[in-house]
């Protein structure tokens, strides 16, 4: 039997199944460390600007992939009102984000705003 016949269907398998296994994880680290502020599950219960919201605004500044990664991560690692891209009335409604730099590595952030980028 052909060896390429053999490795191809399963390096496919393999890739398919570690990307979207990837995706499930930063989708469980979302739940467990975003959302329990950035989601509208409950509007009386939010604390801070809808995360779909923020991906929108940051977006329109950064359409890149890249460029949008590196602010982001900047303003979470330390947020100010210099660095912030939402508008006065939505910091003024909820204040700026606590910094969370030593929260998680920074590889991790990094690849959770990647996530995030594609996910909105």
């Amino acid at each position: 039997m052909n060896l390429q016949i053999v490795l191809i269907p399963f390096l496919f398998l393999s890739v398919f199944t570690s990307t979207s296994l990837f995706a499930q994880d930063f989708k469980a680290l979302y739940q467990k460390d975003c959302a329990m502020c950035h989601e509208l599950t409950d509007p009386n219960l939010v604390i801070a600007p809808p995360m779909m919201a923020i991906v929108s605004v940051y977006k329109k500044s950064y359409p890149q992939k890249e460029a949008f990664v590196k602010h982001t991560l900047q303003f979470i690692l330390s947020p100010s009102r210099q660095n912030s891209l939402m508008g006065e009335k939505t910091i003024k409604q909820y204040g700026l984000m606590i910094s969370q730099k030593g929260a998680m590595p920074e590889k991790e952030l990094e690849a959770l705003i990647a996530y995030l980028y594609d996910k909105y």
